[in-house]
């Protein structure tokens, strides 16, 4: 597995990168407390750092990408961008912790659980955010998150094809 060996390689797929205004039009990051769940290189916890976000939590389980995550954040700058070992299923802060909850590419293998764990570290009228790397199409966690109440629209994935995107805020 590329990204868990060389990170670096790993970071330059075109496939990872979200056009920065896919993430910064759903909410305003600024002042935010934000958790980025499975990571990974950190694309996305870097770019709402860099968005004026209070504190971003990197949640990561593969020790290789966390250590790269926090070379990049201080490589930048960002003090505020804080790696921590944990899984979708059991995101290590208490209920009710951040202003806003995302992941790109890791939302779909016990989407119940994973949604439950979302849901419960996200503070009421928090926003929820998730990239689960599906195609353009209609499959199970589609409906599932549409079952939620999640929002959704396309974009396109440089270097891929057309993507969803899906978006709650927390009752």
């Amino acid at each position: 597995m590329t990204y868990a060996v060389d990170p670096a390689v790993y970071d330059a797929q075109p496939f990872l990168g979200w056009d920065s205004n896919e993430l910064t039009s759903l909410v305003d990051f600024a002042g935010k407390t934000v958790i980025d769940v499975g990571a990974g290189t950190g694309r996305l916890a870097l770019l709402v750092a860099e968005n004026g976000a209070a504190a971003v939590f990197a949640v990561e389980p593969v020790a290789n990408l966390r250590r790269y995550l926090k070379e990049q954040a201080r490589g930048r700058g960002l003090r505020k961008v804080f790696p921590v070992d944990g899984l979708i299923t059991d995101i290590p802060f208490p209920d009710d912790f951040t202003d806003v909850v995302m992941g790109g590419h890791v939302f779909g293998d016990e989407l119940a659980a994973e949604y439950a764990e979302l849901a419960r570290v996200t503070r009421p009228g928090g926003m929820i955010i998730l990239c689960p790397g599906n195609n353009d199409r209609d499959d199970d966690r589609h409906a599932f998150l549409i079952a939620a109440g999640f929002r959704w629209s396309r974009f396109e994935e440089p270097g891929d094809d057309m993507k969803r995107k899906y978006w709650k805020i927390r009752e």
